[in-house]
Formats: structure tokens, sequence, C-alpha cells
């Protein structure tokens, strides 16, 4: 959690470095934001994969099992 939160402040950061106007813009700064935006890209991936596979796993886990830890 720690680290998306991290992820987070740095897309943020990113992007407030890249006005909407497009005018005035770094070349460094753009570099920066489509870096930004592709990694925030994989860790959306990242994370909705990580739903759906424990989505899977509760919705398959019987009821003497432990879905406590999958739900934590």
């Amino acid at each position: 959690m720690e680290e998306y939160q991290k992820a987070r402040k740095w897309v943020e950061e990113a992007r407030s470095l890249v006005p909407s106007s497009g005018v005035g813009v770094k070349e460094a700064n753009v570099h920066q934001l489509m870096i930004a935006e592709r990694m925030w890209k994989d860790v959306g991936r990242s994370i909705d994969e990580f739903k759906r596979e424990t989505w899977r796993r509760l919705v398959d886990t019987k009821q003497d099992d432990n879905f406590m830890e999958l739900i934590g």
C-alpha cells in the first residue's frame, strides 16, 4: 500500500509539470509524464489482475477453508 501511494504521488507530480495548455512545456517534463503514465497503467493492470484472482479464489473457496485469509 505504501508503494502504491508513492507511485500515485509521483504520477500526480508528473501530471502537474505539464500544463493542459501545453505552452512552455519542457521536453524532460514530457518524458517524465510519459514514463509516469506508462507506470500507472501497469500498476492499474496489476491491481485489476490481483482483484480478479482474489475474487476467483474467494468464490471457489469452500466454507471450511480459511477464506478470511483471502479477505484480509
